[in-house]
């Protein structure tokens, strides 16, 4: 049986694991260097780790069946022929240079184990996973050429995984894109991915292969294009603000024609997360120090930064919101939803945690309710007792006014009773159109509902 190391048991590492090992059979050995982490692993307490019901469920008899076996040291990778690199690459917002320490430092680690336990009739390869700008793969190739004796065939495997879909998307993804720098490599990682899907699962999916720079720039590429089309949805919610239309509409129309898509395209608060700013980020940066014709350049880097505004627009503009709602004064405000996405409770790049910083900052009281749990074990890291927090949402309504953050499927059963009942002004702000539909219907039992195009005359 083929043994697998998986490196980095983080949101994508984790899953990854359990699916390798779970659903397509390897033996799979996982590491991480948080020994905390790991603790918590071998004593089974995985749900701090993931919000998926099958992670979790297929983790456990991983476990137990002894697929999967969990370490903080290197050297159980000892046994594995192939090694898939998930580990995180920072990228500080104050600063322009991506860290791949983490990534060097797996790399020597993979080395020194491999060194030590040689085996000369195997062939060893690693995939690296982690989000990485074009040259990045190149420089490693020449690194473990430099200073390794073994021979360790290299692959840059971008993952294209949803945090809050990972299981599916790993079981039957959009692609796979191998960046290689022979053929003999690029072999080599293809038969591995075949075996994977199509002998292993019986999923057909197709199989790119390219340089390791063109990889790294379809990985780039595709996270921009999604940023992209989140903040295009966003410029129909500032023209609707003066042209008095519904932009839930207007997208809706528009993303019927195939050649554009519904995905990504609904108005309302803009895209967050550990991936989509940090990339588009990281992108404008390494831009900044292209050799590239300095008029394209400029024009490129104003793109992307419209981008990155108006996205800024979208939270701004929920404030502003706030703010007219209270005639600029202050009082107590409820806020549904903290994660960026309805399906996880990762708050990294969560707009919602950015809205409530700003309000904090205003003097405004807050109550706060997600019906993920670890969503709101994770805020109270962040708010300590600045912040009530609601045990259920019945319990949220008893406010001033009503913020919904997040299309929580809770959210859109809201009862108008209680609403008109409870909350004590009358006035729900819908940040992601969750309740456009119910407009009338709220407005008909005299409850104010204002969505992202609105304006508070």
């Amino acid at each position: 049986m083929r043994s697998i190391g998986v490196i980095g048991l983080g949101s994508i590492g984790l899953p990854q694991a359990v699916f390798l090992s779970r659903i397509a059979g390897y033996k799979v050995y996982g590491v991480d260097i948080d020994k905390e982490k790991i603790r918590r692993l071998r004593d089974k307490n995985i749900d701090l780790y993931t919000d998926d019901p099958e992670v979790r469920k297929f983790f456990l008899e991983s476990i137990d069946k002894k697929m999967l076996i969990i370490s903080d040291d290197y050297e159980m990778l000892k046994e594995t022929d192939l090694a898939i690199i998930h580990v995180n690459t920072s990228y500080s917002y104050l600063g322009d240079e991506q860290d791949l320490s983490n990534i060097y430092d797996s790399i020597n680690k993979i080395i020194k184990i491999w060194s030590i336990y040689k085996d000369h009739e195997k062939t060893r390869g690693v995939i690296i996973r982690s989000t990485l700008l074009p040259g990045s793969m190149r420089a490693l190739y020449r690194y473990i050429k430099d200073t390794s004796d073994i021979n360790i065939l290299l692959a840059y495997v971008p993952e294209f995984s949803r945090e809050h879909n990972v299981f599916k998307d790993l079981m039957n993804p959009s692609r796979i894109v191998i960046g290689c720098n022979d053929e003999t490599t690029c072999s080599y990682f293809e038969e591995f991915y075949k075996d994977l899907y199509m002998r292993r699962l019986n999923v057909k999916v197709p199989i790119f292969r390219m340089s390791f720079e063109e990889a790294e720039l379809v990985k780039y590429l595709s996270n921009i294009f999604l940023a992209t089309k989140i903040s295009y949805a966003n410029i129909a919610s500032i023209l609707c603000e003066r042209i008095n239309c519904d932009p839930y509409k207007i997208m809706s129309a528009v993303g019927e024609d195939p050649r554009i898509g519904k995905d990504h395209m609904r108005p309302g608060l803009g895209f967050g997360g550990p991936c989509l700013p940090r990339d588009l980020f990281s992108f404008t940066s390494y831009l900044k120090k292209l050799d590239l014709d300095h008029e394209i350049k400029r024009q490129i880097i104003d793109f992307y930064r419209s981008i990155f505004e108006i996205n800024r627009w979208s939270i701004n503009k929920i404030v502003r919101l706030i703010n007219e709602s209270f005639k600029y004064g202050v009082g107590e405000i409820s806020v549904i939803g903290l994660s960026y996405h309805s399906k996880t409770s990762d708050l990294r790049g969560s707009l919602s945690i950015e809205i409530i910083k700003k309000l904090l900052r205003k003097g405004f009281r807050l109550k706060l309710y997600d019906p993920i749990h670890n969503a709101v074990k994770k805020a109270e890291e962040i708010f300590k007792d600045s912040v009530v927090y609601c045990k259920d949402l019945e319990e949220c309504l008893e406010t001033d006014l009503l913020v919904i953050l997040t299309d929580h499927e809770e959210v859109k059963r809201l009862s108008l009773d209680k609403i008109s009942e409870s909350v004590r002004r009358k006035i729900v702000i819908d940040g992601r159109g969750v309740l456009i539909d119910r407009r009338k219907e709220f407005e008909s039992r005299g409850i104010k509902i204002f969505f992202i195009q609105d304006v508070i005359s």
